[in-house]
């Protein structure tokens, strides 16, 4: 019980402080939140952060349940409850950890949404969308291209969120720079060792993003009295991130000025990723819908300034993103900013789009909100939340939650 209750308090921690403290943060969730105004969309969001929340907890489960004995006490603590010594994590500080440290709570979480008595309440899946990209980009352009497959598609997403969402990005990033994928030994040989012995040696990298949403459809086409009728339905997308190390490794270093460029100031400016959001919600929506020739011309518009990159998907799917238009905000002649040098980075993603069945997560809540209680009392981190709001309250405070005009 004592490494579960660990877990949740990671679950509610701020990401880049687990970091500092070399402990690998479990996945981001993220969660759009409607408006108030309609009851409805109220309730279908408060399901979701419930969702989140049986989520953490399953994911908790899983790891102690399935991870080795980092405890210290040959039975992992278990006979001793309460009294046991601590888990201790696989550590970022050591690099023979470091892969390990990221992918046992990324597939916790993975197996959390879809096996188990969470997964009986969402709807069947078709397994979701597999697309590779093999880039050669800047680092300002790998945030460009990892943002769209993340949040294409979501109308409730605009260029304030796509800000944030860009900064969260690249503090995570710039938290992860001091610790080495690699073993200090492998460091000086160009490249050459980890592309080669230890990139094959080492699994790969998965990291995994979920964000909640509500989707309304308006049934009467918009020709409703009144603004329509709509259907509120609860939803949670899973993107999951495949990525050699020694890639990682090179996206995680500080920009490298392209060498004999021009110094000039670097431009910051988020607009551009919107641009690319606004793409690849074009090309998802033509793709859903099977209208082709929306979708060639999306993919076409968006192509037209695409970074040096191969994109290959495994199914029938073409998808705009990673082929992303106007750069930076840039209209008519582009204006380039700061120089830097380009870096391989082959990406393999996989995005699940799940709905959620509220009414089977209703008559499930109370049992797994008196488990939640009952786990929470006496802790001064988790019991002020079993209080305040349950299972409810949990799924909030383990969200990165965006207010939204409209879902």
């Amino acid at each position: 019980m004592a490494d579960l209750k660990l877990h949740l308090r990671e679950a509610i921690a701020e990401p880049i402080d687990l970091i500092k403290q070399g402990t690998a943060p479990p996945p981001y969730f993220f969660a759009l939140e409607p408006s108030e105004a309609d009851h409805e969309q109220k309730q279908k969001f408060a399901a979701l952060l419930g969702a989140s929340a049986l989520a953490r907890i399953l994911a908790g489960m899983n790891l102690v349940r399935s991870g080795p004995d980092h405890s210290g006490g040959g039975d992992g603590g278990d006979s001793k409850g309460d009294e046991a010594a601590p888990i201790i994590h696989y550590s970022l500080r050591n690099p023979s950890e470091y892969v390990t440290a990221f992918n046992e709570k990324t597939e916790a979480t993975i197996n959390a949404f879809t096996k188990g008595p969470l997964a009986s309440m969402y709807e069947p899946s078709n397994g979701g969308v597999t697309t590779s990209l093999d880039l050669e980009v800047t680092h300002a352009e790998l945030h460009a291209t990892v943002l769209p497959h993340i949040f294409g598609g979501l109308h409730q997403v605009g260029k304030t969120h796509l800000a944030q969402l860009d900064k969260v990005l690249t503090h995570f990033t710039a938290a992860l720079r001091p610790f080495k994928v690699f073993p200090p030994s492998r460091d000086h040989q160009g490249g050459k060792g980890r592309e080669g012995a230890d990139g094959e040696q080492q699994p790969e990298l998965k990291l995994a993003v979920t964000v909640n949403y509500v989707k309304s459809i308006d049934i009467t086409g918009g020709s409703g009295n009144g603004g329509g009728i709509y259907i509120h339905t609860p939803c949670t997308r899973i993107v999951i991130f495949s990525v050699k190390p020694q890639h990682w490794e090179a996206a995680l270093q500080k920009p490298v000025p392209l060498k004999g460029a021009e110094k000039t100031p670097a431009v910051k400016n988020h607009l551009g990723i919107y641009d690319a959001i606004v793409a690849a919600a074009a090309a998802a929506t033509a793709t859903a819908t099977g209208d082709t020739a929306t979708s060639a011309a999306a993919d076409s518009a968006a192509t037209a300034s695409t970074p040096t990159a191969a994109a290959s998907t495994t199914t029938a799917h073409t998808s705009a993103v990673g082929a992303l238009p106007d750069w930076f905000g840039w209209k008519g002649k582009p204006k380039p900013p700061k120089k830097e040098e380009r870096f391989k980075f082959t990406l393999n993603m996989t995005v699940l789009e799940i709905e959620f069945n509220d009414g089977k997560y209703k008559a499930n809540k109370p049992k797994f909100e008196a488990i939640f209680k009952n786990m929470a009392k006496d802790d001064e981190n988790l019991g002020p939340i079993a209080e305040s709001g349950g299972l409810d309250a949990l799924g909030r405070s383990t969200c990165t939650v965006f207010k939204v005009a409209e879902a």
